[in-house]
């Protein structure tokens, strides 16, 4: 655990040092924290993240793991002073994502949190198929 925290605050200092000099912005899968999102969001001009599946048995068939720290990440950043830094984005996995009842729910969901959120679907690269 020590380790991670060593981690965490090096990576903080790298984003206070290059947020003086340069745009910053990450793309995150949004599975961490809120702590560190918390603490990493004031030095961070743009936020692309992830929501692939908004149903959570569907996220957890799929990928292995909740999307309940996810959706609590999106919710604190599309409800704080932050929003407008924030594009969220659902590949469109064949299978898995793609559905219209998914895609319905991600952006209900998302609009019930900032209704002028940034919401985007990126085409499906079969390259990245084993991030699934």
């Amino acid at each position: 655990m020590e380790n991670l925290l060593c981690k965490e605050e090096k990576l903080i200092q790298l984003l206070k040092e290059l947020h003086k000099r340069v745009h910053t912005a990450i793309e995150t899968s949004l599975y961490t924290s809120l702590d560190l999102v918390k603490e990493a969001t004031p030095y961070l001009d743009r936020i692309y993240c992830d929501l692939k599946i908004e149903d959570d048995k569907a996220h957890i068939e799929a990928t292995g793991v909740s999307n309940a720290i996810i959706k609590e990440n999106l919710a604190y950043l599309l409800t704080s002073e932050h929003k407008d830094k924030v594009t969220v984005r659902t590949p469109l996995i064949p299978g898995y994502t793609s559905d219209d009842d998914n895609i319905k729910s991600i952006a209900s969901y998302l609009y019930s949190l900032y209704p002028d959120v940034r919401y985007e679907l990126l085409n499906y690269n079969p390259l990245a198929s084993a991030k699934i």
